[in-house]
């Protein structure tokens, strides 16, 4: 006997409602087998790259990895970094977290808050405590876009800073031989030790530098300072384009562009224009601090105050080239100070 109308539309929901539950459950495993797929990618991106760099005479350590995240983002727990580059520069870290958005892994973020410790190739020890570091990075089929770092409550040694940020980024179209860096850093509130006896006391409010490192591919085996590869860097056009520089340091602030290289003998050249502000503040203070007899402050007032001309805010600005050359600091044509001879080691 034939099914009545009624009993057909009944069962029509409950067989949509068997079929849904059957999609979802192979939806279900096509995804987990597709991310765990995408997880065992990215351990063996990381092995291959740790053998990569092992080649290229790094040493890497990284104690226990452990990927997981099922089911959203891939993170993947590194325990105990320890990185050693050609040169000798070696950074142990607190454990990092990386994570890579499963329908984005050309994008990594990074957390390693806690104790660091940087060990530079001279034997100096460096020990490092951040209270919050996070890394966003950009990675192609060309090789790394983009670097952002923001670390907050950074102590250094005697050293502290409230916030640091970096951004970088190899520029594109340039031959191996040929690469820059594009690199933007800012600090706010750096905290110097307390001392050192420093004409503005031992806080600097605010740095940032804005800046193109020409040469940089001697650099890529690792940031060395020696005097082999600083003079490697130089003859390869080594240089560093100021294109914005800015520096408060109450009550005076200063800001400009030039450009700094190294001479035949290692040391710096430096040329720039820049941009004075808080002068009259400064020079009191000077005197306040014993940097400045009152006859010289009286003296620099009076040429500084038909150089001056008003800024954007009305307050007096002077805007003079700044050079270093052979030791010698000078304001326009004017030496002003004789700078110590840099040893590298």
């Amino acid at each position: 006997m034939s099914r009545s109308v009624p009993s057909l539309l009944r069962s029509r929901p409950r067989r949509l409602a068997a079929g849904a539950l059957v999609f979802l459950g192979l939806a279900g495993a096509v995804y987990g087998f597709w991310w765990h797929h995408m997880a065992g990618r990215v351990r063996a991106g990381l092995e291959r790259w740790q053998e990569q760099a092992v080649a290229a005479g790094w040493r890497i350590g990284a104690g226990t990895v452990d990927v997981g995240g099922f089911p959203g983002a891939i993170r993947v727990t590194i325990a105990a970094p320890d990185v050693t580059d050609p040169a000798g520069n070696r950074w142990e870290g607190p454990p990092v977290t990386l994570s890579l958005p499963l329908f984005g892994l050309g994008r990594l973020h990074a957390d390693a808050a806690g104790r660091h410790r940087v060990t530079l190739a001279s034997g100096r020890s460096i020990p490092v405590t951040v209270s919050r570091a996070a890394i966003d990075a950009e990675i192609g089929w060309d090789g790394p876009g983009e670097v952002s770092i923001e670390a907050q409550g950074v102590s250094a040694d005697t050293v502290t800073v409230a916030l640091i940020t970096l951004r970088g980024q190899a520029v594109r179209g340039r031959p191996a031989a040929g690469e820059a860096w594009d690199l933007s850093l800012t600090a706010r509130e750096l905290r110097l030790p307390d001392d050192l006896r420093l004409p503005f006391g031992t806080t600097v409010t605010s740095a940032r530098v804005d800046a193109l490192i020409e040469g940089a591919a001697v650099f890529r085996k690792g940031l060395s300072l020696t005097p082999q590869a600083l003079a490697s860097w130089r003859d390869a056009g080594g240089r560093v384009d100021l294109q914005e520089a800015e520096i408060v340091w109450p009550p005076l602030s200063l800001g400009g562009t030039g450009s700094l290289s190294l001479d035949a003998r290692l040391q710096p050249v430096l040329k720039s224009d820049c941009t004075l502000r808080g002068l009259f503040p400064a020079l009191d203070r000077l005197v306040g601090e014993g940097w400045m007899t009152p006859r010289d402050r009286a003296l620099a007032g009076l040429v500084l105050g038909l150089l001056a001309r008003p800024g954007r805010d009305g307050k007096p600005e002077l805007q003079v080239p700044v050079s270093l050359s052979g030791g010698r600091l000078s304001v326009g044509s004017v030496p002003i100070l004789t700078v110590p001879e840099l040893t590298w080691k």
